[in-house]
């Protein structure tokens, strides 16, 4: 994520998982450029604060702020500078990565033109360009996690 300081904000974040915490009063400041990993035995509570900062899940408690942005006041531009894979990305088995890219690019806001660019340039990154049309259902599982990978890339979040 490249964007300015304070890239991704947290403070007092709690989420429940029904009467199960799974984050309690969560504090988390990142700055631009910063890396960070997430470790622990229980993958729950790793994909809540994921879905926390995509904006995917509203905490019970707690403000999150993503590039200077409250994630559930402006959604749109949070989206627009973060770029996010999910364990299942959902690709649709008809489209093909030219497509995909497409649409993506488009709900991201970019023109046509710049969209088509984008796709061309996520394709040769990922080193899908000679699978550029064919059925995401043709592809291995490694091309379909590098698609997803450019999907999440495509509006240079």
């Amino acid at each position: 994520m490249s964007v300015e300081t304070g890239a991704v904000e947290l403070r007092g974040v709690t989420v429940y998982d029904g009467r199960e915490i799974l984050l309690d009063s969560l504090d988390l400041s990142l700055e631009s450029g910063q890396s960070f990993a997430v470790v622990g035995p229980n993958s729950r509570e790793r994909s809540a604060l994921l879905r926390v900062v995509a904006g995917l899940c509203r905490p019970a408690a707690g403000q999150v702020r993503v590039a200077g942005w409250n994630i559930f006041k402006r959604p749109d531009q949070v989206r627009r500078a973060i770029g996010f894979v999910p364990d299942d990305p959902g690709l649709a088995e008809r489209l093909t990565p030219s497509e995909h890219l497409a649409l993506a690019a488009s709900l991201r806001g970019l023109s046509r033109v710049d969209g088509r660019a984008a796709a061309e340039a996520m394709l040769e990154l990922v080193d899908l360009t000679q699978f550029a049309n064919v059925a995401v259902s043709m592809l291995a599982r490694g091309q379909q996690r590098r698609l997803a990978m450019a999907l999440a890339l495509v509006h240079d979040p």
